[in-house]
């Protein structure tokens, strides 16, 4: 039995479920990015590796990503800030690809890691999804922190 995490929540929850039938992932680990992440540029690499949904049989094999871009724009965080994002693996009729999800800044300690609400209304709403990776940056004075895991807590969103 696996544990589904409750909304917005990375950390186990309540309900258990059988995962057996649902999701078979190996690889996509998170590790520290080649080109160093800033207020207006959060990478990540992942590793290559594949993820099957099932009980329908979709399936991709994915490459190895050096500096997945988590995030790129306007200044996303300022000195005394950090955010999470979420990685996820999204499934459109059969047609599987890596989404990232960023939560609002904060101040640290205050952050908000993405909701599923929020994952599920950036994947499209009925769009069946697992988490990847969680990842965060911070920013004290002029220097940046981050941190990424690969998720212990893979799971499918349950719709519903």
């Amino acid at each position: 039995m696996a544990t589904i995490g409750s909304v917005g929540n990375p950390n186990p929850g309540p309900v258990q479920r059988d995962l057996a039938d649902d999701l078979a992932v190996q690889g996509l680990l998170a590790y520290t990015p080649t080109t160093t992440s800033s207020a207006t540029d959060l990478n990540v690499n992942l590793s290559p590796g594949e993820v099957i949904f099932n009980p329908a049989g979709h399936s991709e094999q994915f490459d190895a990503h050096a500096d997945f871009d988590v995030y790129h724009g306007a200044a996303l965080i300022v000195s005394g800030q950090g955010a999470y994002a979420r990685i996820v693996v999204k499934d459109v009729s059969g047609v599987l690809s890596l989404v990232s999800v960023v939560g609002a800044a904060g101040v640290i300690g205050a952050e908000v890691i993405p909701t599923d609400d929020t994952v599920q209304a950036a994947v499209g709403a009925g769009v069946p999804w697992y988490n990847v990776a969680l990842v965060y940056l911070k920013l004290v004075g002029t220097f940046y922190t981050q941190t990424q895991r690969s998720t212990s807590y893979r799971v499918k969103h349950v719709l519903g």
